[in-house]
């Protein structure tokens, strides 16, 4: 188990980006601009567990629950910052001590958010790993 406290307030308050590159005729063009997003502090509790079913095989499970970081008003499609839980589940078989393949699946759920300008931006998803690992 893992709780976590993270001070993103200090260290987000915009998202600057430069573009720089030629618009139309103009060769040397120079657009900077910010994403204002303000974030707040997160707590975040992870909790995994892991079980040896048998001398070369382990399952195991995890959980991440924390919150959305960004406040509605300055969700922005292009920087969707806005998930929240994770879940997830692996398995690992040991071949030998020199050699082993684990299996890994995340799922998110869908979350979404609603800015100031009435723009839904929803992020969700899953993800899978196949990792071999030789050991020598």
């Amino acid at each position: 188990m893992d709780l976590k406290r993270i001070q993103w307030k200090d260290v987000l308050k915009d998202f600057k980006m430069t573009y720089e590159g030629s618009i139309g005729a103009d060769p040397a063009t120079t657009i900077d601009f910010a994403l204002p997003q303000e974030w707040k502090d997160q707590n975040v509790v992870q909790l995994g567990f892991a079980y040896k079913a048998s001398e070369p095989l382990t399952v195991r499970w995890g959980v991440n629950v924390g919150s959305t970081v960004i406040p509605d008003q300055y969700i922005n499609p292009l920087f969707p910052a806005i998930m929240k839980d994770h879940y997830t589940f692996g398995i690992g078989y040991e071949f030998s001590k020199t050699s082993e393949l684990n299996l890994g699946f995340a799922y998110a759920p869908q979350n979404c958010g609603t800015n100031e300008q009435g723009v839904t931006s929803c992020v969700g998803g899953q993800s899978t790993q196949i990792m071999y690992s030789a050991k020598f």
